[in-house]
């Protein structure tokens, strides 16, 4: 038996279906108690080509998800890359207006789902490694964000 090898195979998978379950519930407005920050007031219609980002992100983990079952470890860390890099661009968006804070739960499976797959295709390059430094930089400006919007004024 090699642990080593089917150790994290379904790591990839299932960051992939909690970021659709979230995406979609998101999108179908079953999951707006969940969101209390005011960039998910802003950030809630967003829309690219008449489609919600939502749903724009459920696609996009079902087809990672579906990479990262039968596809294979690499092509499933490649397609991690691009969605990492449009999360970038989006985080970024919010680090300039205001935090939404199930979007950045949906960039955290991103990041996850790409980590998972990336050390399944025998780890980070460079460019990977400069994706999440660019990732990291838009998305710690969220986290204070959020933290000073959920501290309550003495």
């Amino acid at each position: 038996m090699n642990v080593g090898k089917s150790s994290g195979r379904y790591a990839a998978p299932l960051a992939a279906l909690a970021g659709l379950v979230l995406c979609v519930t998101q999108a179908l407005g079953y999951a707006g108690e969940l969101c209390v920050t005011d960039g998910c007031a802003l950030h809630e219609n967003t829309a690219l080509l008449g489609l919600s980002l939502w749903w724009w992100g459920a696609g996009a983990f079902s087809g990672l998800g579906g990479l990262a079952l039968f596809g294979g470890a690499g092509p499933a860390a490649r397609a991690g890359l691009l969605c990492l890099a449009a999360d970038t661009a989006v985080v970024a968006v919010m680090a300039r207006t205001a935090p939404c804070q199930a979007c950045l739960a949906a960039g955290l499976l991103f990041l996850l789902f790409f980590g998972a797959s990336t050390r399944r295709a025998g780890g980070f390059d460079r460019l990977s490694l400069a994706e999440v430094l660019a990732w990291g930089l838009a998305f710690s400006p969220n986290l204070f964000s959020l933290v000073r919007e959920a501290m309550q004024p003495w």
